[in-house]
């Protein structure tokens, strides 16, 4: 067959997407952030684009301040679109139409709001140089490489599954040797990943955490998923147009997979892929035991996804045992005989999923060295709220009379991160004993939550883990709400990390705010509509 027909379709969709004021808002917003990057917030002193800037005379404090004030300017309209999109009737039918235009101004930049991808491309330039990035960290090759990557970060070894390092030697690989060719390439890894997100979250959606078969509608749970059978109004939030909304056109999807080249974006699409392979069946058999054969087959096969997965970023094991608890129906946990028959099969996808990350680790000749640098991601504050608080606990303790002349202690600082992983791995297990039995795939979501937000580090990629997972089969009312509230929050810290790199925390405490007057409109403007 031609593949005109599909381009000319995709043309279409594309061209309908356009034609969306919402969906154009989303795009100069994107467009805005991408011009402001060329500020010294957003390069690294060692990028060969200061060159013509300086030549240009365009990295004054002038320039500083114009280009604060447009990156704050493009996320107000991309938060604006996203706002404008909620309506199913107000949405383009294809959210990958919608997710490609806002994209494209990221495609054709340098890494935004993170210098993460210059951290790739420099632990593939030590691999194709013959050292093990789990031992050494990037400094070891003195060079444009090295001089591009966080200085907090030069000496540090790789955290990253083996998969992700070979992934980014094959594209530094192909770069020439050109540093900021190498983290450039070091998105499409991120797009791929971005590109499953959006096919397969929506297909996935309404097919997980339903209220059991012949569960009468007066007693299914408040937030089950509407069916067909049951919309509450023509313009009602399916499952599927609460998942596109609330995750697929979420500006942190846009901002950390796209433009910021993140390799969370490739985790999560397998993992995503895994759970709709996994839940998604050809539809009931006759024979009960060809259909248990049939469903076995299928999460045994997106076991192998998740270990490719967690190849590429460990977290996602997590996503393994709940693979065969989606495609089915929901064992009685109440009759030993089931659930010892369900806690089988978790642990025979867990184990699927460990052979399949061991079996990558000795085809990639790293190794288990990553064990090693568990601890690098929490060595540097972030707003993760155990660092927080384990800092100003350390602030004090170095004040103390017995303190006094001591330099680099960090032990008040490790202690409280070690209680709160402690408590979140002991939440994990609250959540698997109680909600994980009726609905894993929320149980996942939260579980990932947790993770991101009580562990020693937290970046705005790592809460997409459990976001994007959060709308399925979840019909809470304060959901949303708290989703556009941690978004917009999470926004709020970029635009404010990055004026004060540019000497101007004042224009991205202003920014912040509008942002959070912007939802509070938003929310009070559905509330209104919801009433109607």
């Amino acid at each position: 067959m031609s593949p005109a027909p599909p381009l000319r379709r995709a043309g279409r969709q594309l061209a309908a997407a356009w034609r969306s004021g919402a969906v154009k808002r989303g795009f100069f917003g994107t467009l805005a952030i991408e011009l402001g990057s060329f500020t010294p917030a957003y390069l690294p002193q060692a990028s060969p684009i200061w060159g013509p800037l300086r030549a240009a005379h365009l990295d004054g404090p002038a320039v500083k301040v114009l280009g604060t004030v447009v990156v704050m300017a493009g996320m107000w309209l991309l938060v604006d679109g996203w706002f404008r999109l909620r309506r199913p009737s107000d949405r383009p039918a294809e959210p990958w139409a919608t997710l490609l235009i806002w994209s494209l101004p990221f495609l054709f930049g340098p890494p935004i709001f993170s210098h993460d991808a210059y951290s790739y491309a420099a632990q593939g330039w030590l691999l194709l140089h013959h050292l093990d990035p789990y031992s050494v960290g990037p400094g070891v090759l003195p060079g444009p490489f090295a001089d591009l990557v966080a200085a907090v970060w030069r000496d540090t070894p790789a955290p990253y599954g083996p998969l992700a390092l070979r992934l980014s030697e094959a594209l530094t690989a192909l770069s020439g040797g050109y540093a900021t060719v190498a983290a450039e390439l070091q998105r499409v890894p991120a797009v791929v990943g971005t590109a499953l997100i959006v096919t397969f979250l929506p297909r996935l959606a309404g097919h997980v955490d339903r209220p059991p078969a012949g569960t009468p509608a007066s007693r299914a749970t408040p937030d089950a998923p509407d069916t067909p059978d049951t919309p509450s109004r023509p313009d009602a939030d399916t499952a599927r147009s609460r998942v596109v909304w609330f995750a697929c056109l979420n500006p942190l999807v846009v901002i950390d997979c796209v433009g910021g080249a993140h390799n969370d974006a490739l985790m999560m699409g397998l993992v995503i892929v895994a759970l709709w392979l996994a839940a998604v069946g050809p539809g009931r058999r006759a024979d009960p035991a060809a259909l248990a054969r049939h469903r076995a087959a299928r999460w045994l096969a997106a076991a192998v996804l998740v270990g490719a997965a967690a190849a590429i970023k460990q977290p996602a094991f997590l996503a393994a045992l709940v693979l065969p608890l989606v495609g089915g129906p929901p064992p009685d946990w109440r009759n030993p005989r089931q659930a010892l028959a369900a806690l089988g099969r978790m642990l025979a996808a867990l184990a699927t999923s460990a052979a399949t990350f061991a079996a990558l680790s000795l085809a990639c000749g790293l190794g288990f060295g990553w064990l090693r640098a568990l601890g690098v991601p929490g060595s540097v504050a972030t707003v993760s709220p155990t660092s927080l608080i384990g800092e100003t606990v350390q602030w004090f303790v170095n004040r103390a009379p017995s303190h006094a002349g001591v330099i680099g202690d960090r032990t008040a600082v490790t202690l409280v991160q070690t209680i709160g992983t402690a408590l979140g791995f002991a939440l994990i297990a609250v959540i698997a004993l109680t909600l994980g039995r009726r609905r894993p795939v929320h149980a996942l979501s939260l579980s990932w939550l947790a993770i991101a937000f009580l562990g020693p580090a937290l970046h705005s990629w790592y809460v997409l883990w459990g976001g994007l997972l959060l709308p399925l089969g979840h019909r809470r009312p304060a959901t949303p709400r708290i989703a556009v509230g941690v978004t917009v929050t999470l926004l709020s810290y970029a635009g404010i990390n990055l004026a004060w790199r540019n000497g101007l925390w004042a224009v991205g405490a202003a920014a912040a705010a509008l942002l959070m007057w912007l939802a509070v409109l938003h929310e009070r403007d559905r509330r209104r509509a919801d009433k109607v």
